[in-house]
């Protein structure tokens, strides 16, 4: 499936060209056009943070898409570029579906001097050079008739954040 970015005011928005999966950046992101090769992305575009002090990235996904009785995770994909900064407190992730709401502590930058609580989640380096950090699981039971909606917010630290190239979030099957 192809993706695109829109931009809606100050909404920067990725949607799946067959309208499934709804992908919502507020403020501070910038298009990029996949020129540089160190982006190494499947789509044309991404969206890189340049500044913000209130980081908030949403999702969502109609359930009757889903596979029912099957668990899945729920993955943001990006990467940092060499002058990141302010990613790397934690961050609220979250996932809904049915009227259920599971959070998370998560940390997109990893800071070897800084220590994190153990149920914080930390990402890990994928083989093609991106980064993805499991916002949450769930279980599609079937029942239900609505939005899977899934999150990430930093919005405690008012400090500066940037350097985030984001390509988008991923559901899979969870194994």
């Amino acid at each position: 499936k192809k993706a695109i970015f829109r931009i809606r005011g100050s909404i920067l928005q990725r949607a799946m060209l067959d309208g499934f999966l709804q992908l919502m950046i507020l403020f501070g992101f910038h298009l990029v056009t996949n020129l540089n090769p160190a982006f190494d992305s499947r789509f044309p575009e991404s969206a890189q943070l340049r500044f913000v002090c209130w980081l908030e990235i949403h999702g969502k996904i109609h359930s009757k898409l889903l596979s029912r009785g099957s668990a899945y995770a729920t993955y943001m994909v990006y990467k940092l570029d060499d002058e990141s900064y302010g990613l790397d407190w934690p961050a609220d992730a979250s996932v809904s579906i049915g009227g259920t709401d599971l959070a998370r502590k998560v940390c997109l930058q990893p800071n070897p001097q800084r220590s994190h609580a153990e149920d914080v989640v930390l990402p890990r380096e994928r083989g093609d050079g991106w980064m993805e950090l499991e916002l949450g699981e769930f279980v599609c039971e079937g029942d239900e008739d609505g939005d899977v909606s899934f999150g990430l917010a930093e919005t405690k630290r008012l400090n500066g954040k940037g350097g985030l190239i984001m390509q988008g979030i991923e559901i899979r099957h969870k194994n």
